[in-house]
């Protein structure tokens, strides 16, 4: 993992970097799925949407961290944000996949939907539940907002820097 103090895009890839692993761990979940589940899938959706977008963010910001400084100011509390949720459903996506294969006589049997609903699980183990996913499904699109607002100010001083360099 790369170290946050190094470069100042450092912490944002460390979450695209979690991003992954969760990705894959989503994906492990719907493949063990024996009956496809939406709102997993949803979620596969939000999470692969969003890393690509941290990473681009993370090394953007690294590459111009010489022409202009993008402070933790301006990445930092939202990311964090972004960790936490991405670690707690990280491990849920990892306990639900230890409990995801069920044959439909197993489901049949079953005294209880919990024992066989991987998503009750989320549901169960996640304290205030509609405003966490909502919070989640507003992540892809604060991100590319995000993104496109330091690049718009990394061409703008570059732009100012290059007609400083023309008028000398």
């Amino acid at each position: 993992m790369a170290n946050p103090t190094c470069y100042p895009g450092d912490f944002v890839l460390e979450v695209a970097e979690l991003g992954q692993r969760l990705t894959t761990s989503i994906i492990k979940l719907a493949v063990g799925l024996k009956v496809p589940d939406s709102r997993v899938e949803g979620l596969l959706d939000t999470v692969s949407l969003t890393t690509p977008i941290l990473f681009d963010m993370g090394m953007t910001i690294n590459k111009h961290k010489e022409d202009v400084h993008i402070g933790d100011d301006i990445t930092r509390s939202r990311t964090e944000i972004c960790r936490a949720d991405f670690e707690k459903l990280l491990t849920l996506s990892n306990k639900a996949s230890e409990q995801r294969s069920w044959t439909r006589e197993e489901i049949v049997n079953q005294n209880s939907v919990a024992d066989f609903d991987p998503w009750l699980l989320f549901r169960y183990e996640i304290e205030s539940y509609d405003t966490f996913f909502g919070r989640i499904e507003a992540t892809p699109s604060y991100y590319m907002t995000l993104n496109d607002t330091i690049k718009y100010k990394i061409y703008k001083e570059l732009e100012k820097k290059c007609v400083r360099s023309l008028v000398s």
